[in-house]
């Protein structure tokens, strides 16, 4: 955990506040308060709900202070790294079990594909279960969005085109080339 970032969690009020220190680090810190807000901002109002996930894989954004540069996002539960520990430390069998994983991890990269999003710290420690082992995905600080969409040249547009005036592939997805 960075040493720049202070988390507290209220269970009572499903809540985690995270405030970014700036002092030592200023506008690197600056930037990751930033990316982390906007990118969920970004994911909150373009999400695309998969048919069979029935929860919102990503913390959703209660508040943000750009004064003190906190945010309070939505409890996810706990980390991956931590729901292995707890049950060999207490040597039960008791691990929360992840619910509907396949669907789960479609629905978030396709979030983050349609949103240009690249997280860049995907780790166990920033994959969350909760206790009805429902898989989220936190910690954007480094994410990396609003990437630009690529360019086709002529040559690949035409030969596109060409393919697609034999048939061989659909004419309306000629615009998701362009």
């Amino acid at each position: 955990m960075d040493r720049f970032i202070t988390f507290k969690t209220d269970l009572r009020k499903q809540v985690i506040h995270k405030r970014f220190r700036l002092a030592r680090q200023g506008e690197k810190w600056l930037y990751r308060f930033r990316t982390e807000v906007n990118c969920l901002k970004k994911l909150e109002a373009n999400f695309i709900p998969h048919p069979n996930v029935k929860h919102y894989p990503f913390p959703k954004l209660i508040s943000v202070d750009e004064d003190t540069h906190s945010v309070i996002t939505s409890y996810c539960g706990i980390n991956a790294l931590d729901n292995s520990f707890t049950a060999k430390r207490r040597r039960t069998k008791n691990k929360i079990q992840p619910v509907n994983l396949k669907n789960t991890v479609e629905c978030i990269i396709s979030n983050l594909d349609n949103n240009r999003i690249i997280h860049n710290d995907i780790t166990n420690t920033n994959v969350c279960i909760d206790k009805n082992g429902n898989v989220s995905l936190i910690d954007f600080e480094v994410s990396i969005y609003e990437l630009p969409i690529p360019k086709v040249d002529d040559d690949v547009y035409e030969y596109v085109s060409t393919l697609a005036k034999k048939g061989l592939i659909n004419k309306e997805d000629i615009k998701y080339i362009r």
